[in-house]
Parts: structure tokens; sequence; C-alpha cells
């Protein structure tokens, strides 16, 4: 037999002296519950959650005490209704035999088909055939609709179409018979309000509403409903799952199991007293933060329960919202104190304790995602993870030279989906960590330590936003770094971008991933998501590594292949080779070339490398730009291929952001005096650095024609007339697109001056001719 206890619910008892009560018995009521709940899980529908018994009702009601702080300012009928919500709130969960039997009557079938077609969705075909599908798409159907249930049941109703309770409803409205109708409306309403976000709709939570002639007699419906709120979701506490239950019961669903394992680890729920402000407690000031204190041995258990906790913190603030609201609008007598979630005894053994999680430097976040698009795909997060380890690496050599130790591995398991990047680099402390790996928008490379005692170097990563990417694709990243100024070794644990992250230091000298990378290097592994299209890592890392000045490898368990080009000369002669073009690297001292062979020449300056392909005329003894032409020969693949590469990687397709089509050409641009990226890495931002970065390279390319119409009449014995003539046949890939807009601004861009003597000598040519 139930017994009653604490202040609240003999407040609550004390309703049945007053004159609109009269006739009601709470502790029959109790009573009724605790054999009600009982069956909860005897259909074997809920038989896998956490304990929904009247010890959960036992529970709840203390902290609902804890919550209130004290009897001060409420009324019986305020008991009252506190009392009966904490009481019923579940009671919709409740599935009797006969109501299972009668399930065709009810909407049930269309949450069963929605289910099945989600299960196959997922791969769980073989399931939906299975012995336990029926009962649990209807324990599914009971979930969702159990709020409403309640409401029904307690306002005597009986809707078959959120299924049968004939008998459950019969017992409900016999004991709540000596109650006022509207009280009854109220309790139901407030009974559904934990699954709502309705609260400051005072036209249905009224906040002082009479159900007699007394003040005694009046209830708040709005604060019985942010109570009953706050209690059900701090319930979560190691006393709702039993060990010896969880044995009994064996719970087989991964989210049962993951539900019991958090509420195991949770020692204790309750008030946490306010501090002045040197620090000192405050008994003077009524507490207005919840502490949670729990263990967990597990970090994804730890996880789930501190995003847990993050919807708790949420809910509660809006309750003091909705509260304060009330109190301002309506005239609200009571005080709603609670506003936060102390979680700082939150821990896992073994792991260091941070209050750390991402976060924003808006202005700068803010000014680069203006006008961009950020990311264009998921597979960029292994551009963006590369970006950072090259650096990494680059500024590790500025800093201590060591060749042999200038490499980045990647794996990929294609069975585990795990992708595993692990660099030589710089590796990290504990002050970058925070300072800059979560500090989303601020790079390491930008600070003005870095740029003072490395000026030459120029990093690709710029924007502070790499790791962000790997949530785009994944679902668990794991991060372990080892840097010369820490005693240890730390690994960090992710699970989604809004999460808090967990740190663990480690032994450099046990750890194998530190031994790896050891004793400088970092390991980026993230889990990629089921829902990811199919992709091959290595073709997403030849999209975009093109240069990387240090050595790279892929691995996927069967292969093992090196990843990037010494420079742009090697790259478009291997590139022209993959298209079945046979072309070698063009050199000063080569032999006289055959008839229409195809070459590579290379031409550099300050800050950039660039090479073009061309084709031997015999009969004109001239290298013309080269461009495959004919049937059969696929050339917008390899155009795609070609174009601007920044420290490496490939930014732009096209000839350096002109309309230029028949031109096979490939840039990089190195140094301070590179031009910038935009925030999605796939164009130049425009200004005058991108404009005199584009045109050293194009003057190389372009300049192809003086120095060829110089050769044939100095080295090659051709006429003056005839070279000049040829010289509208070598610039026609410009003059084609003089009149494109992008090509004549850059041509009257007065730094581009020395570029108009070629092209416009044979645009003149061409004129007077008449071609």
């Amino acid at each position: 037999m139930a017994e009653l206890s604490g202040w609240l619910e003999s407040l609550a008892r004390d309703a049945e002296q007053v004159a609109c009560f009269r006739g009601f018995s709470l502790i029959a009521v109790k009573d009724f519950v605790e054999v009600a709940l009982a069956q909860i899980g005897k259909e074997g529908i809920f038989w896998q959650y956490t304990d929904h018994s009247i010890r959960h009702i036992d529970a709840i009601v203390k902290l609902a005490e804890e919550i209130l702080t004290g009897p001060e300012g409420l009324t019986p009928a305020d008991a009252l209704l506190i009392t009966l919500a904490l009481y019923f709130h579940d009671l919709g969960m409740v599935v009797t035999k006969a109501e299972f039997e009668s399930r065709g009557e009810t909407d049930f079938l269309q949450v069963k088909e929605s289910l099945a077609e989600q299960y196959v969705a997922n791969g769980k075909s073989d399931e939906v055939n299975g012995p336990d599908f029926e009962r649990h798409a209807y324990e599914e159907y009971v979930r969702r609709n159990h709020a409403a249930r309640i409401r029904n049941w307690v306002s005597g109703k009986n809707p078959l179409i959120l299924g049968d309770a004939g008998n459950v409803v019969e017992a409900i409205e016999k004991l709540l018979a000596p109650l006022d109708p509207k009280f009854r409306e109220h309790l139901g309403i407030v009974c559904e309000s934990h699954h709502l976000d309705d609260l400051d709709n005072f036209a249905k939570y009224p906040v002082r509403y009479r159900y007699g002639a007394t003040p005694r007699e009046e209830g708040n419906v709005q604060f019985a409903a942010l109570v009953l709120r706050t209690a059900d979701l701090l319930h979560a506490t190691r006393d709702r799952t039993p060990s010896i239950a969880f044995t009994i019961i064996a719970p087989t669903h991964p989210f049962s199991i993951m539900e019991w394992r958090k509420q195991q680890g949770v020692v204790s729920i309750n008030a946490v007293p306010q501090r002045d402000a040197l620090g000192n407690v405050d008994r003077s000031k009524a507490s207005n933060t919840i502490g949670v204190t729990a263990r967990f041995d597990d970090p994804d258990v730890f996880f789930s329960f501190t995003q847990y906790l993050d919807y708790v913190r949420r809910q509660v603030r809006q309750s003091y919202k909705w509260a304060e609201l009330a109190r301002l609008k309506e005239g609200a007598r009571h005080t709603y104190a609670w506003q936060y979630i102390d979680d700082s005894f939150v821990e896992i053994p073994g792991y260091l304790r941070h209050d750390s999680r991402f976060s924003l430097d808006q202005d700068r976040i803010l000014s680069l995602l203006t006008g961009h698009t950020l990311y264009n795909n998921s597979a960029v997060a292994v551009r963006e993870v590369m970006q950072n380890a090259i650096d990494a690496v680059r500024l590790q050599q500025l800093m201590k030279e060591d060749p042999k130790n200038a490499s980045i591995d990647v794996a990929w398991d294609a069975e585990s989906r795990y992708l595993a990047f692990r660099d030589k680099g710089t590796g990290m402390s504990r002050e970058i960590i925070n300072e800059f790996l979560l500090n989303v928008g601020r790079s390491r490379y930008q600070e003005k330590e870095i740029r003072e005692n490395f000026p030459g170097f120029s990093p690709i990563s710029r924007f502070g936003i790499g790791i962000l990417s790997t949530f785009m694709m994944s679902d668990e990243v794991e991060i372990t770094t080892v840097a010369p100024q820490e005693d240890v070794g730390l690994r960090l644990l992710f699970r989604d971008v809004h999460s808090r992250y967990l740190i663990k230091e480690l032994d450099k000298s046990a750890d194998s991933i530190c031994k790896l990378i050891g004793p400088h290097g970092t390991e980026v592994r993230m889990h990629v998501r089921s829902d990811v299209p199919p992709f091959d890592p290595l073709a997403k890392l030849q999209e975009s590594i093109y240069f990387p000045d240090c050595r790279i490898s892929f691995t996927d368990g069967v292969r093992r292949q090196a990843v990037g080009h010494k420079g742009p000369g090697e790259f478009l002669v291997d590139l022209l080779r993959r298209y079945g073009i046979e072309a070698i690297r063009h050199t000063e001292t080569a032999p006289d070339p055959e008839p229409y062979e195809v070459r590579v020449f290379v031409a550099s300056g300050s800050g950039y490398e660039v090479a073009y392909a061309c084709k031997w005329w015999s009969y004109w003894n001239e290298w013309s730009l080269y461009f495959p032409t004919g049937p059969g020969k696929t050339t917008k693949d390899l155009i795609d291929q070609l174009g601007s590469c920044v420290e490496g990687i490939f930014v732009e397709s096209g000839f350096f952001g002109l309309d230029v089509k028949q031109v096979l050409a490939i840039a990089n641009y190195t140094g301070t005096d590179a031009p910038k990226t935009n925030v999605a890495r796939n164009a130049l931002e425009t200004g005058e650095t991108a404009a005199g970065a584009a045109n050293r390279a194009l003057r190389s390319v372009v300049g192809h024609v003086a120095r060829e119409v110089k050769a044939m009449i100095e080295q090659r014995g051709v006429k003056l007339s005839t070279a000049i003539a040829e010289a509208s046949f070598l610039a026609a890939p410009f003059i084609n697109v003089m009149r494109g807009e992008k090509t004549r601004s850059l041509l009257e861009n007065s730094k581009v001056a020395g570029l108009r003597m070629p092209i416009q000598l044979a645009w003149t040519l061409q004129t007077r001719n008449g071609l």
C-alpha cells in the first residue's frame, strides 16, 4: 500500500478539507497509481524502459519539493494540482492486454507502416517481419501519444483513436469524480504539458484560477506545469536504474541500453548554494542553480549524458523565462528560481575535466561567411584536415629541419568507416588546443608570434574552421597529439560540434599512436557516418593535394600510394599521360623534337611556378600552345583539373580566372605574395594581390609568343616576316577571348602592361591581314 510522505503530499492532503475538494482521497489515488504503473512493461511494451513505477513518482515528488524550496506561497489547490500531475503524468504508458488486442481500431496501423518504412530504409527489413516488431510498433505508437492519452483520461474521456483503455479510464473517473470538472481539465493540461512548449499561453495555463470561493482554493496552472516539467527532466539518477533490475531486464535495444547506462552513472541532483563576489557561499540568497554529480566509465555514455544535460539546461532556462513572463504580465505570485545547471562534478575517470566546447570568434566568422558559400560537399573535410596537417609539417620544418619526418600518412578502413590522418607536424600543446583548435575563426598561423618568427611562412590554413568540417561527414572525431613542450600526449574525443569534449593524458612511451607520431605530430581520426555517400578518400586527396611539399602516402589495406607531385611540370606530364597523351618535360638542352611531340614547359618567378603544354610543328619550326582536338579526345575533365593552386592546394580551374579555354596550364602560387582564397577555397579572392599573382603566371604563358618569335628568327633560321606573321597563330588562344570582359579588364590593368605587346602585335597583324 502506498504511503504519503514529505511536506508537498501533506499540503496536498490538506486540500481534502477544502470545500471544493471534499470527498476526494489522495491516498486512494496513490494506491491506484502504484498498481497501474506496475503494469508498464507487462504486455512486453516499454519493458526495456527505465523505471516508471511508484518509485519514480516518489523520487520526483522529492525533487519537486527541492524545486519548490518550501511550502511558502503554495495553496492546498496548488499542492494538489502539482502532486496529482506528478502521480499521473506517465500513466498514459499503461497498456492493458485488452487494449493491445484491439489495436486495429486505432490509428496504430499508420504508425506501424511509417515505422516499417524507417526500418527498411535503415537496412533492418528483417526485423519488420520479426516476432517483436508488432509490440515495438505499438510501443512507439503509445509513446508518441501517452501525454494526450492521460490528458483525456483525467478529463473522463476515452477516445478510441488513442487506444481503448476502458478499465483504466473507469478507475480514474471513480477516483477523480469528487473534483471540480475545471480542476480535472487543468490537471489533464498539466499532465500533457511536459511534452509541449506552449507554457506562455496564459489562457490555457492560467496563473490564478479559483476552484472555490476562498484563496486556499486558488491554483496556478502554469506553475504546476513548470514544476512537473523540471522534476521529470531531473529524475535521471541511479535509483531509477538499479543494477539488479538492469541484469534481470537485460535490455537489448541500443537506445534503451544507453538510457540505463546514463542514469546508472548519475549519483545525485540537488540545489547548489549561491556565492558572493568573493566566491564564498551566501546562505542569504536562494539557490538558482541545480547541481549534478555523475561518474561514467565510457566516453559514449558521458557524451550522451552531457548532451541530455544541454537539453535540460535549455529547458530550465526557458521555464524561468516563462515564469518571469507570468509574473510580469499576469501578476503570478509564484517564483521559479532555477536558471542554471552546474555539471562541474560530471566526470569520467582517466580523463581531464574541461568545461570547454567550440567557441566562435563571431565578428571574424561573420566576415568570413558574408557573401560566401562555406562548403559545397561533405568530402571537403578530407581537404581541410590535410591542409592543417601540411601546414603543421611545413611549420615544423621551419622550426627544425628534418626532411625524413616531413610526412603525412592517410589510412582508410572501408569496413569500419574510419579515416585517419597522421602527420609529423608540430603537434599541439594544451594552450594551442584551447586558444586555436576550439576557438572557431581563429587560426594559429595568423597570430603575430608566428608571422614575426617565421616571416616567410605562408600558411594554407587561415580561417580557423578546418576542424568543424569533419562534422559534415563524421559523428565521432578523435584527435591524438604530441608536442615536445608537453610531458604527456593528449587525446581529444568529440561526438558533435555542439557538445563538450573529453581530453585524456597519454604516456608518450606507451600509447601506440603517440609512438607513431612522436616526438611531435597529430593524428585526426574520424568515423564517417553511414549516411555519407560512398566516396574514395584517395580520389578526394588527388582532387586537391597537388604539390604538398612533403611526403604523403595513402593506404586502405589493399593499396599504398603516394599523393601529390613535386611541382606543376611533373603534374602536367602525368596528367597528360593519364589521358593518353605522351608528353615529356621540356629543357633547353633537349635534342630536336620529333614531329608533333608534346612537351611541358615550366616557368617560374617570384612567388609562382607555371607549367603549360606545347606541341612542336616541324613545318613552322615552332612550339605552339597545345590543346587536344579531334574525335575521341576527352578534354573537359582534363581542363577541370588545371588552373590555379595556392601552396600546392588546387583552388580553381580555368586559365588563371580568365575565359581562355584552349590552353593547358597549371600555376602554383607560394609565399607571402600568394593570392588568398575564399572561405570555400574554390576561388581566388579578387583584388590587387590576386591580379598581381595571376599577372606573373600569365606573363610566362603569353610571353611564350614573344619568346617563340625571337627563337624562330635568331635560332631556327625563319624569316622575320614569316616569324611575325606566325605570332598571330601562336597567340590565337588569347586573341579569341580579347572581347571577354574578364580578359579585357585584366589587360587594361596597369600592372599587366607588359602582356599587351605580344598579344596586341599579333592582333594588329591579324587585322591588317584581314584574318
